[in-house]
């Protein structure tokens, strides 16, 4: 009996990064699958009829992955098999690899595919195989997998939908009063922790900068800038008040100051985490429409369910955080965030950088 067969379509020019992909696939289904893959030097061996084995190789396939690239969609050979495969009654699913499948023009923008930006999303091999086979393969791709394979391209970046290109501010606030679950309110000693963050970064070495917070109305208060991060601490006098801590990350080199951000909260900031606001830059914008949003959530159960405590939020259990789209504005002006809720201890700059290229994927965030 014949093994199922993949058929993995994409530029000359990307052999050595498919290659990449096509070993780790095969090494992770335990060599239970056939992969034809049309520029590897095995698939059609040198000096044969390079059209006629494309056209064996697609008659064989189930599934065919369509790598879409620079490299791909300027040579416009894709379109070709893929349009092919697709008439001959085969799986057509593009792979964006530094080219979002969001920004796809017809006829590829009809199928449904995922983007490659992370380990994670590389084990949509897998689940796609178990899905379109009967398998029951576990994701095995690790960050290892996926910095190894993108080191196969001359540029790593290109190959990344820019998290910075995408998002223009990461923001969030620690107030010094909040209620518990119960509804009691509490008080936070901001400005020791504050003063606990200099310390730290004292005791560490850590250069940064320190200014006084001056103002109309602050009482007192602080600003500190350290490695792509800036806390604020403000106090404004006012019964039964405490200051605030505000903290804003740049989404430049975003995965070393969140990285920082996280110790400075387990160490400082009694583990601090609420919702973090993510503003876009100006040429993007999110999809606001409640239902049309769990629409285009529908076919991702993997990834994404509805919350059931409130209309517009959902629950990323994949990359274990929370998510919605809430307008922060006034009743005269708009100011939609994103908004996110998570742990600090599970999880990490990627999970976040991951959520926004998964939404860009299903298009809940989009260029306009």
């Amino acid at each position: 009996m014949s093994k199922p067969t993949l058929f993995f379509s994409h530029s000359s020019k990307d052999k050595d990064m498919v290659l990449a992909i096509k070993n780790k696939v095969m090494k992770y289904t335990s060599g239970t699958l056939e992969i034809f893959q049309s520029s590897d030097g095995e698939s059609i061996p040198f000096g044969t009829n390079w059209i006629h084995k494309v056209e064996e190789g697609l008659k064989e396939a189930k599934v065919m992955f369509v790598f879409v690239t620079e490299n791909s969609i300027s040579s416009g050979w894709i379109y070709f098999e893929a349009g092919y495969a697709y008439s001959k009654g085969v799986h057509v699913i593009p792979v964006g690899v530094g080219v979002s499948v969001g920004d796809l023009k017809a006829p590829l923008n009809l199928l449904q595919g995922f983007n490659i930006t992370s380990s994670d999303s590389l084990n949509n091999f897998l689940s796609i195989i178990n899905r379109e086979f009967n398998y029951q393969f576990q994701p095995q791709f690790t960050d290892d997998d996926f910095d190894g394979i993108l080191s196969q391209v001359s540029s790593v970046a290109q190959y990344i939908i820019p998290f910075d290109q995408i998002v223009q501010s990461i923001k969030f606030e620690l107030s010094g009063m909040y209620y518990e679950k119960a509804g009691e309110k509490k008080a936070r000693d901001t400005e020791s922790m504050f003063e606990q963050i200099k310390v730290y970064l004292d005791k560490h070495g850590i250069d940064y900068s320190l200014d006084k917070l001056y103002g109309y109305g602050h009482e007192k208060g602080s600003v500190l800038a350290v490695q792509g991060i800036k806390l604020v601490y403000d106090y404004v006098k006012k019964e039964d008040e405490y200051g605030t801590i505000s903290v804003s990350i740049s989404p430049y080199n975003f995965e070393r100051s969140f990285e920082l951000y996280r110790e400075l909260a387990v160490n400082c900031l009694e583990n601090f985490a609420t919702w973090v606001h993510l503003r876009l830059k100006p040429e993007y914008d999110y999809m606001k429409v409640d239902e049309d949003c769990a629409a285009l959530l529908l076919d991702n159960s993997g990834w994404f369910s509805l919350s059931k405590s409130r209309v517009g939020r959902f629950d990323c259990n994949k990359l274990k955080l929370h998510f919605g789209v809430f307008d922060m504005g006034s009743h005269k002006e708009t100011d939609y965030v994103l908004g996110t809720s998570f742990n600090l201890e599970e999880i990490n700059a990627r999970s976040i950088i991951e959520l926004v290229s998964k939404l860009y994927e299903l298009k809940l965030i989009y260029k306009k």
